[in-house]
């Protein structure tokens, strides 16, 4: 009897040695190596990459190099010059109901004085270059006017005025 309990016992050391029972230590390596991998992807997306991820518009956004800086910093440099070339105040005058010529203007505030020596309707509709009217009418009075209107420009563009009138105007845009 004595035999059989030594013989169970290292039966039972050799069980405990058997390869099967590495399987375990052999799954562990691959779930750590795996949670390896996926720490490093992490930690790249986190310090690498070159992108930003904003908490306002939930986007990424390529952070820009230093080349595309200086290049962005020369066109705001290049756009101030062109904004501070503002349009030449001009004159349009006429006799009578008209459109006028087309002519620029650069989004922002533009000023239109506005004069009518008439007796009747003196109405004034600025228009874009596709024939939309911009805002409310600058001006809609009858008989004799001489007055300004401030009015915003939504963009850079096209446009003319639309005149209803009975006598001599002339509108002067700043």
């Amino acid at each position: 009897m004595a035999e059989e309990t030594e013989e169970k016992k290292e039966v039972e050391e050799k069980e405990v040695s058997k390869p099967e029972n590495k399987k375990g230590g052999m799954g562990k390596k691959i779930i750590f190596g795996i949670v390896g991998i996926i720490v490093l992807f992490v930690i790249i997306g986190v310090f690498g990459g070159g992108e930003k991820k904003t908490q306002e518009e939930g986007s990424i956004q390529q952070q820009p190099t230093k080349v595309e800086e200086k290049a962005t910093e020369q066109e705001a440099t290049t756009e101030e010059v062109e904004a501070e070339k503002e349009v030449e105040p001009f004159k349009l005058s006429g006799v009578g109901q008209q459109a006028t010529e087309k002519f620029t203007l650069k989004k922002g505030l533009a000023i239109f004085k506005m004069i009518h020596s008439g007796s009747s309707n003196f109405i004034v509709h600025l228009l874009d270059e596709e024939g939309n009217q911009v805002g409310f009418s600058l001006v809609n009075e009858i008989g004799p006017f001489d007055g300004s209107k401030a009015v915003s420009i939504p963009r850079d563009g096209v446009y003319l005025l639309d005149i209803d009138a009975d006598g001599s105007w002339t509108v002067a845009i700043e």
